[in-house]
């Protein structure tokens, strides 16, 4: 059984990323970035200077094309309840999610 989320439903997903190993997630709304172990080197392309994100922090309102380099766990959050918010495409393994 299958239910419809609210409209105010939180949408989440969790990775894992290694050490060079490198994601591409593309976002048109507002999402936040948590790293929960590690640490995650984040590159925007609407933010004119990279960022470091350490276990425990997080980055709240990003969107657009961010690439995320690891050794981290990531989580990365949003609350609009449209299906194709963001998508990820895990570089060299070429895992995609659309969402």
């Amino acid at each position: 059984m299958t239910s419809n989320p609210s409209p105010c439903a939180a949408y989440k997903l969790r990775t894992q990323l290694e050490a060079g190993e490198l994601l591409r997630l593309e976002s048109a709304i507002d999402i936040t970035l948590s790293c929960t172990a590690g640490r995650l080197w984040v590159t925007s392309s609407l933010v004119p200077q990279d960022w470091c994100l350490h276990a425990g922090e997080r980055r709240e309102r990003c969107r657009g094309v961010l690439l995320i380099e690891g050794p981290g766990a990531l989580e990365v959050r949003h609350t609009q309840p449209a299906s194709n918010a963001f998508s990820l495409y895990q570089l060299g393994t070429l895992s995609t999610a659309s969402f």
